[in-house]
């Protein structure tokens, strides 16, 4: 799975055995520019569910989401 940033919103992409699947937006009352993702590489347990924590639009605002990913 890859997390992105671009273009004002956040969505993802599936990496498959055929290659990457097509993006999905992320609907966010407000998008994130810089953040952070707990993964299975950073040593987290697999799971359905998508969390991310990074700056808000307003300097010195951390921001928290969960979202379940289908």
């Amino acid at each position: 799975l890859v997390i992105y940033s671009a273009s004002g919103e956040n969505g993802y992409i599936a990496l498959t055995e055929d290659g990457f699947g097509e993006p999905t937006t992320i609907p966010l009352a407000e998008a994130f520019g810089t953040f952070f993702t707990a993964s299975e590489r950073g040593g987290s347990l697999p799971s359905d569910t998508l969390d991310l924590f990074g700056a808000g639009r307003e300097g010195g605002t951390l921001r928290y989401a969960r979202v379940r990913l289908r």
